[in-house]
């Protein structure tokens, strides 16, 4: 293959990788870990695929949003059980998401037009989506919600 047909065949397969089916703004509100959580999937398929996350959610306005009214421009702030700290941003969809490595229990807070909101607990995992859905589970209020 000719180097000019590698180089059109690579920027194909990066925007294939973009498209909302499989790219940074796919499936807001579902828990992004079962697919991205790194452990290779039973049965095969585009799971086995999924980039590695650490952690990831999506942000909401109000905790009974529906799926498809997640809100860009959230600061999430993470700080690990070593007290490392980032600060993750939200997409066009409300979606986050981070490779590092992080010792969890987590703390996490989202911050948006000088408030911030934080977790009263610290998270024992990265599966944010997985407590704050509708319905929620464990002792999650909902929706990731932004101040």
């Amino acid at each position: 293959m000719s180097g000019r047909a590698l180089r059109a065949t690579l920027a194909l397969a990066a925007l294939a990788a973009c498209t909302p089916e499989n790219g940074p703004t796919m499936r807001p509100g579902e828990d992004c870990l079962r697919c991205h959580g790194g452990s290779p999937a039973s049965g095969g398929g585009e799971e086995e695929r999924a980039t590695p996350w650490s952690l990831a959610g999506t942000v909401y306005a109000a905790p009974g949003a529906d799926a498809s009214a997640g809100i860009e421009g959230a600061a999430v702030q993470v700080t690990d059980a070593n007290g490392f700290a980032f600060t993750l941003t939200s997409n066009l969809v409300g979606n986050f998401y981070s490779a590092e490595t992080v010792a969890f229990p987590i703390r996490v807070c989202v911050a948006r037009g000088g408030a911030v909101r934080c977790m009263e607990s610290p998270s024992p995992h990265g599966a944010c989506n997985a407590c704050h859905a509708l319905p929620p589970q464990g002792n999650a209020e909902g929706r990731i919600a932004a101040p």
